[in-house]
């Protein structure tokens, strides 16, 4: 069995000439983030949360439900539904050979009661939206907008994206975008959402000038945001910040552009910025932050891991001088999967063994004590985490389900 090295901070990068809407919504944020997801191939990124490959599947089906790609005898219904099953199907076969084949089957790494929750309304969505199939349909016509996954560009913004649906009439552009997870918070509609939904208002203005721009977030409901010359001068303010920082070809230093804060927690290449590296072990101990840190655990291998009767055990030294031991892991999958929100786990089986003294990655719940002691144990297919410290964190899980 071996391990995923932690790999290095990355220090310089160099700004493509555009940008997307869903990049320049995490650069908001943190410019690095923003960055490292348009230059940093997906094998870069951290192992993936289950719920994003749900999502992912969630939101297929209701843009191929839209787009009139569903065909065959029954119900739209019962047509929805049997799609549904072979892209969980289809999906499941794809990650069954990797280094994520723990994740099959994908319905059981969430709780029954989120997964009929997340299904049951994606399902509803995709029924309200079906269009029956046709040769022509989802091809734009020749002077228009109109269609699914359509792509705005505008060079002047140095900003290029698809947006899920774009419809054109004579006199007015709408732009939805189709969601299947949650987009509220406690304010309304997720800041990350709207400013996406901004930009692309923005792009479909540049493209069509003249005419009336429209927004909408299609989830369990179809919800229209504002879109008027307060909104437009908004964004285009946030845009010009964000390409202050990140002007189109410069090479910039990755520690200047980052910052550490709640967004690091949703953050894909937090393990290769250079300012969380840094502040994490100080995170990890501090009491009191306004905001939950990124469950992780990071250190050096202090020997070699060895196979036991109950699964592989290993030692190592945390990125905060603390000793960390963890038994129980899985021969085939590393830890397998991690319990809790934040389930991305660099510790998942490789082809490369790791040698003493080289740094890894895991999960980590943050604790006071100077010395804490992880234990993994086969709760069912998946792992329970429990942490001991001076603020003892108990974390059980199966199918998903945790509770303190």
């Amino acid at each position: 069995m071996g391990f995923r090295a932690l790999a290095e901070p990355v220090s310089r990068l160099v700004v493509p000439a555009t940008l997307g809407p869903t990049q320049l919504a995490r650069a908001a944020s943190c410019q690095l983030s923003g960055l490292l997801g348009a230059v940093h191939l997906a094998s870069d990124r951290l192992p993936p949360d289950p719920r994003a490959f749900i999502g992912t599947i969630l939101h297929r089906v209701v843009e191929d439900s839209y787009r009139g790609r569903i065909c065959g005898n029954g119900t739209p219904a019962e047509l929805i539904a049997g799609h549904l099953a072979s892209l969980f199907r289809q999906k499941g076969e794809d990650l069954a050979g990797g280094e994520l084949a723990h994740y099959v089957p994908l319905g059981d790494t969430i709780t029954y009661a989120e997964y009929l929750d997340r299904s049951t309304r994606a399902r509803k969505r995709a029924v309200d939206c079906y269009r029956e199939p046709s040769p022509q349909r989802g091809e734009a016509p020749a002077e228009g907008l109109a269609g699914v996954e359509r792509l705005l560009v505008s060079k002047s913004l140095g900003v290029a994206g698809r947006a899920d649906v774009v419809e054109e009439t004579a006199t007015e552009v709408v732009v939805r975008d189709l969601k299947t997870g949650s987009v509220r918070d406690r304010d309304g509609i997720a800041p990350h959402v709207a400013f996406q939904l901004r930009v692309y208002a923005l792009l479909a203005q540049e493209c069509r000038p003249g005419k009336r721009v429209r927004i909408f977030v299609d989830h369990a409901v179809s919800e229209e945001l504002p879109w008027g010359p307060t909104e437009e001068l908004a964004i285009r303010g946030e845009l010009e910040r964000i390409r202050a920082a990140l002007p189109p070809g410069a090479a910039v230093d990755a520690r200047q552009i980052a910052s550490v804060g709640e967004a690091c927690r949703w953050c894909d290449f937090r393990h290769v910025c250079p300012a969380f590296r840094e502040e994490a072990p100080q995170l990890w101990s501090t009491v009191g932050l306004p905001y939950v840190p990124p469950q992780d655990v990071a250190g050096t291998l202090e020997d070699a891991p060895k196979a036991r009767e109950n699964g592989v055990s290993l030692r190592l030294c945390d990125l905060a001088g603390r000793p960390v031991s963890i038994v129980g892991l899985s021969r085939d999958t590393g830890c397998g999967r991690s319990c809790g929100r934040d389930s991305r786990c660099g510790c998942s089986a490789s082809r490369r063994g790791v040698a003493t003294g080289t740094r890894i990655g895991s999960t980590h719940i943050p604790s006071t004590s100077e010395s804490v002691r992880c234990q993994w144990a086969s709760a069912g297919r998946f792992a329970c985490v429990c942490f001991w410290g001076d603020q003892a964190h108990r974390i059980a899980g199966r199918l998903g389900g945790c509770r303190q």
